[in-house]
């Protein structure tokens, strides 16, 4: 990554990221189907539920992106509990409001996106020039993924919300990890 021409990208770590962004999110989303019943079974459910099932989904896919990070990036510490946060803030937010899908897998992807990704930034800017950009990016591209791949439903949503999201935030960070 380190010896590319200014205008290329890293389309190893693209597809890298792609790949343990969707992988990510389907492990955690199943992880989150053995979560709600044991916090429905202590506190009854409803937001708190809702906010452990998100944060489930958003510790795989932090832990996942963690080790994809570049190693010229010593932000990669944190990145797993910043993404469980913003994810379990999304989650609650996203079904708490009683929108039905796809709309509200759009709010979700927006919330969790952006407040996973202000404490990524947190991480980030310290290393990275255009760290700000990833205030954008990554609401959006969860936004993007999981609207679309939601609305298409079926056997491809989950995998397809994963990958385009994977592949949105993965350009984007690939662009702006080139400047650390």
């Amino acid at each position: 990554m380190l010896n590319r021409p200014a205008h290329s990208l890293d389309w190893n770590f693209i597809i890298n990221w792609t790949l343990v962004s969707l992988v990510g999110l389907l492990l955690g989303t199943t992880a989150k189907g053995f979560i709600y019943p044991l916090v429905f079974a202590m506190v009854g459910g409803g937001m708190l539920g809702q906010a452990a099932e998100g944060a489930a989904i958003g510790l795989v896919i932090g832990l996942a992106q963690q080790l994809a990070l570049p190693p010229h990036l010593p932000c990669r510490t944190g990145w797993w509990l910043t993404t469980s946060f913003g994810w379990a803030i999304g989650w609650s937010v996203g079904w708490g409001l009683g929108w039905q899908p796809p709309a509200n897998f759009v709010l979700i992807g927006l919330i969790a996106g952006l407040v996973a990704g202000l404490g990524q930034w947190l991480l980030l800017r310290r290393q990275v020039k255009w760290a700000g950009w990833w205030l954008v990016v990554s609401p959006l591209a969860w936004a993007g993924g999981l609207g679309l791949g939601l609305a298409v439903g079926g056997a491809f949503g989950w995998p397809l919300a994963g990958g385009l999201a994977g592949l949105l935030s993965g350009l984007a960070l690939a662009r702006v990890a080139r400047q650390a």
